[in-house]
């Protein structure tokens, strides 16, 4: 009993530890991020790093995902860039999925499948 015991402390010390490693790598590439986004200019780049951003953040804190995302999506709007507006709302989705905000999450899905449908876009579908 007591080696099933170790062996099962053992493993959640492991997990813990690679959990813990991964939310660090995480967060030191939205650090990254953060520090080019002033430099950015307002453009399909900047669009892709804000879309980075939130991808980075949906482990780390979805709320800030869906922030980063709406300010990818807004951008991407209007610039009328319909492949960043359909990445936009995949991200956001992934955010709000995270949050267990389902049915939301699921529109944003949706508007994100449909846009990519229509630029026929098969790496995204």
């Amino acid at each position: 009993m007591r080696k099933v015991l170790l062996v099962l402390t053992i493993a959640f010390v492991i997990f813990n530890s690679q959990l813990i490693f991964a939310q660090l790598q995480g967060q030191a590439i939205v650090d990254s991020l953060l520090k080019e986004l002033p430099k950015m200019k307002e453009d399909t780049n900047k669009v892709s790093l804000l879309q980075m951003m939130s991808f980075q953040y949906n482990s780390l804190d979805p709320e800030l995902g869906v922030k980063y995302g709406h300010e990818a999506l807004d951008l991407a709007q209007k610039l009328g860039w319909q492949i960043g507006i359909a990445k936009s709302y995949n991200s956001i989705g992934g955010n709000l999925f995270a949050l267990g905000n389902f049915d939301e999450a699921l529109e944003n899905f949706k508007k994100s499948l449909k846009l990519n449908e229509e630029n026929k876009d098969s790496l995204e579908i």
